[in-house]
């Protein structure tokens, strides 16, 4: 049963000014955001069972359609990421079968056992053989087998798979509770093309949260550099910004092996990796694509605000004597941006949320925070999930009970919400290394201000071409983009008009 400890955190919020979080949100935020509903559409609110203990009470969530369903021991498969876990994004979402220790894992199988009690269900789980591989999928579909009822891919094959019209829009399935809590209403909104939803984010899994990009700092170097702010406090009074951390890296240079060279046995302000720079982008308020109100969709990002925002993050980001990237194709950082950081050789490190967890056993404090703001004007905090290895929910076209899948999903996500959830920030804050509240807080933030855009998320090259500029260091974007734009745009075109067809 999971513990929201609503007044004690609310209280941590208001103590750091995480007024922020409601504030930060533009209009079109606010009006994104999910309503609350009527408990009998979505869930259960139970009392705490130790009701005297004011500070905590439970809520549990529980679809209002998975009641007095009972499928009589049925197999319900489910196609996962690799199950091979020499493969880092191998499947922690469903694979675990017996309660071992491990948090997200022990979780994993609670959920599991509880849904399968609940709906009378067999859950079998086939994992792929190869990370994004849409071949399952699609051979299940071209041969008429219901082989698979629910799939994940990564956002790159699953929009491959529904442009070659290999999934079933998700709006067609009458029985699944889409404006429900425990399925992300922002992935919805912005993953739509022409009010059309082929790809689903929500509590049925959290390994698409290990994605999200995130700062880390370094406490103890920043504990050296007394005149440096607390950047915590920058995130609680809105002034985290790119030029805050262009100031804090610049000045945690340090010439550690006094060989007045910029090199690997100093410690740096900044380390990354290519992909890195657009994440920040995205950070700063750029759109790659944006939507009209037809809901389709439109290169964005030719226009001054970009280069406004590449110049301003260059100084930090391409600066050599200050930042290293692990993957540019000029003096690149041998040992890798997650292992200099965990070395203690960086300030910051601009990340994923899942070298939180790794990072746990480094010798060294250290503290989460979001992607800074572009300035103090932007009104709110951005985040965003990789396309290549964010497992994304979809429904092969192939599925003969749309009814009994879409009540599973959703009774997978609400319970998802009950055990995955809790374990998911348990694990991220465990360790030596995060166990403070502002951590908690700034994941927080990073987990809710997810945009999901189509441009970067899709498969029409423009997450690689921006990592291929920034693995250059080039901040001539009007001519990546003049180099490119036709193939934007041929494959944003091509993927409207099928979407215009599946529509028909």
């Amino acid at each position: 049963m999971k513990r929201i400890r609503i007044i004690c955190l609310l209280l941590a919020l208001l103590l750091t000014g995480m007024a922020l979080f409601s504030c930060g949100k533009g209009e079109e935020d606010e009006k994104n955001e999910t309503k609350e509903t009527d408990s009998a559409q979505t869930g259960t609110v139970r009392e705490s069972d130790t009701a005297k203990e004011t500070e905590e009470e439970t809520v549990w969530y529980e679809p209002q359609r998975a009641k007095g369903k009972n499928y009589g021991g049925d197999d319900f498969t489910i196609l996962t990421f690799p199950s091979d876990s020499t493969i880092y994004w191998s499947d922690s979402d469903f694979s675990a079968t017996e309660i071992t220790g491990d948090t997200i894992g022990d979780a994993v199988v609670q959920r599991n056992e509880y849904v399968s009690d609940l709906l009378g269900i067999s859950l079998v789980i086939v994992p792929a053989a190869n990370l994004g591989d849409i071949t399952p999928v699609s051979n299940s579909v071209l041969s008429g087998r219901d082989d698979y009822q629910l799939a994940f891919q990564t956002t790159q094959s699953a929009f491959s798979l529904a442009t070659n019209e290999k999934l079933i829009e998700l709006h067609t399935m009458e029985d699944l509770q889409l404006d429900a809590p425990w399925w992300d209403q922002n992935s919805l909104t912005d993953l739509s093309i022409l009010n059309q939803n082929y790809v689903l984010f929500g509590d049925i899994g959290v390994m698409y949260r290990k994605t999200i990009g995130v700062m880390l700092f370094n406490k103890e170097i920043l504990d050296e550099h007394i005149e440096m702010p607390n950047p915590y406090l920058l995130v609680a009074n809105r002034e985290w910004t790119v030029e805050k951390l262009i100031d804090m890296a610049q000045g945690a240079y340090v010439d550690a092996n006094a060989d007045t060279v910029a090199n690997e046995g100093d410690i740096f302000g900044l380390v990354y990796q290519g992909d890195g720079f657009p994440i920040a982008m995205m950070g700063s308020g750029v759109q790659f694509v944006s939507k009209d109100r037809d809901d389709e969709p439109y290169l964005s990002f030719n226009d001054e605000r970009t280069i406004e925002v590449i110049d301003l993050l260059a100084e930090v980001f391409f600066d050599t004597s200050v930042a290293r990237s692990s993957s540019s194709y000029d003096r690149p950082l041998s040992a890798g941006h997650a292992a200099e950081f965990e070395s203690g050789r960086a300030l910051f490190d601009s990340s994923e949320l899942h070298h939180v967890i790794v990072a746990r056993s480094m010798q060294q404090n250290f503290g989460v925070l979001p992607q800074p703001l572009f300035d103090e004007k932007q009104t709110s905090y951005y985040h965003c999930i990789n396309p290549h290895v964010a497992s994304t929910m979809v429904v092969p076209a192939s599925n003969l009970d749309l009814s009994r899948t879409a009540i599973v999903a959703d009774a997978l996500s609400a319970a998802g919400k009950n055990f995955l959830d809790e374990a998911f920030y348990e694990i991220t804050l465990q360790g030596r290394s995060v166990r403070d509240e502002e951590s908690r807080i700034s994941i927080e933030i990073a987990v809710n201000t997810v945009r999901y855009d189509i441009g970067y998320l899709s498969d029409w090259d423009i997450s690689q071409v921006m990592m291929d500029m920034a693995n250059r260091r080039s901040t001539d974007f009007v001519s990546v983009y003049r180099n490119n734009e036709s193939t934007f745009q041929s494959k944003l075109e091509k993927t409207v008009e099928e979407y215009e067809y599946l529509a028909d």
